[in-house]
Formats: C-alpha cells, sequence, structure tokens
C-alpha cells in the first residue's frame, strides 16, 4: 500500500513539474494523472488543495506546495503557479485498513511527498 502511495506522490510530482497550471496542479495534464492515480492507489482521501489551504495536511488526499530551492515556501505558495527554478511538492496522504488487524487499532494514515523542480 505505501508502495502505492509514494508512486503516486512521484507521479503527480514529476506531471506537476513539467506542467503545473495555474493554481499548482491544475493543468488538464497533472489533472490526467491525478485521476489515474485515485484509480490506483486504495483509500487515496478525496479533494485536493493548493498551498496555505491545505490544513490541516492530512484532511485532502493530494497536497501540492510550490518552494524554492532552499526548501522555503514561495510566496503564494503555487496559489499563481509555480514557475522555474522553484521546487514543486506533492504530499499524498490515503487511509489503509489492514485485514490482518482484524479491526483492533482502526485504520492506518500513510503519507508520502515527491518534489522536482519545475521545467
Amino acid at each position: 500500500m505505501y508502495n502505492g502511495v509514494s508512486q503516486a506522490a512521484r507521479e503527480i510530482a514529476r506531471s506537476a513539474s513539467v506542467h503545473p497550471g495555474s493554481p499548482l496542479g491544475s493543468s488538464p495534464e497533472t489533472t490526467a494523472v491525478v485521476d489515474v492515480q485515485r484509480k490506483l492507489v486504495f483509500g487515496l482521501r478525496p479533494g485536493s488543495c493548493v498551498g496555505s489551504a491545505c490544513t490541516p495536511p492530512d484532511q485532502f488526499g493530494i497536497a501540492f506546495h510550490c518552494e524554492g530551492l532552499d526548501g522555503t515556501t514561495v510566496k503564494g505558495d503555487g496559489v499563481g503557479g509555480c514557475a522555474a527554478p522553484d521546487v514543486v511538492r506533492v504530499v499524498v496522504t490515503a487511509q489503509y485498513s489492514p485485514v490482518a488487524l482484524l479491526g483492533f487499532g482502526g485504520p492506518l494514515t500513510l503519507s508520502s511527498s515527491s518534489s522536482n523542480q519545475v521545467q
């Protein structure tokens, strides 16, 4: 399950770094990749957000952020898009309920992030 979540983060970050859109992640190419990943990753939470709207962060399935090369948040954090040489960071969150636990302990929240420099 975690492999699927981390692969989804990588694929979406790759697409968003080449086709960022404004707001970040809204390009048709990135939207198509998001749709595919939602079908592949069971438990991916609905919704997505950009920048400071991602509060609390695990409320959304996919969060887009725009950061500088030094890791600091770029003004607007992707609301107005993200341009080179900035970095797109995508966080993917999904819930998983392992059958082996037979319902004890409740669901697990899995989260992964991936970053790519905007092309």
